[in-house]
Formats: structure tokens, C-alpha cells, sequence
């Protein structure tokens, strides 16, 4: 499974605006070696439109 969730910070540093970017790649039990190097077989994807 892959989960994509983004934020903005903004007014932080003196007034900057900050972006994050967070993926979390996970898998339960044994799996071969390049489990995360292809297309997950779960994406869920909460990031935001951030202007």
C-alpha cells in the first residue's frame, strides 16, 4: 500500500510559506525484496490542492 497526503504551513520561518510531501509505503508480512519498486497494489491518495 501506498498513502500520499500533503500540507502547508503557512506563516511559519519569519512568514514563509512551507510544503510537505508525505508517502508512507507499507507492507505486512513476508514479501520479496522489490515489493516497493513497481505500481503499489493499493494508492491512497489524500493530498490537497495546494495553491
Amino acid at each position: 500500500m501506498r498513502w500520499q497526503i500533503n500540507y502547508r504551513f503557512a506563516g511559519m520561518n519569519g512568514g514563509a510559506t512551507t510544503y510537505r510531501l508525505d508517502t508512507l509505503n507499507l507492507a505486512h508480512g513476508a514479501v520479496p525484496a522489490d515489493t516497493f519498486l513497481g505500481e503499489p497494489t493499493w494508492f491512497i491518495d489524500e493530498r490537497a490542492h495546494i495553491w
